[in-house]
């Protein structure tokens, strides 16, 4: 993880979202990529290629160094070489998945 939110800014994340049923069977994975542009006390800001913004909890330690390559998230039509971070979530409320989708985990 970087050592502070200046070395954050500017950073290449890929983003991974699994939403599971309460038995713990998969619903739903999305995926998005991003630049990470703000961190706020109640969110970290993703900028997509095409401008849109996808939130993600304010905790840094969710960013884990990604190892280098070429990778192809599911659904966005595009690929990411060498981002600098991966984030992986799991979360158990499939009525948000949707809404979670568009615009990412926001307060």
């Amino acid at each position: 993880m970087a050592s502070s939110a200046e070395d954050l800014r500017g950073s290449r994340v890929l983003v991974g979202i699994s939403c599971l049923d309460p038995d713990g069977d998969v619903l739903a994975m999305n995926q998005t990529h991003g630049i990470l542009t703000d961190l706020h006390d109640d969110v970290i800001v993703l900028t997509r290629n095409d401008g849109s913004t996808f939130g993600l909890p304010p905790d840094p330690m969710l960013l884990e160094a990604a190892g280098p390559g070429v990778y192809t998230p599911r659904g966005t039509g595009g690929s990411i070489e060498d981002p600098d971070y991966l984030v992986t979530i799991t979360i158990n409320d499939a009525t948000t998945i949707r809404e979670i989708e568009a615009h990412g985990l926001r307060p």
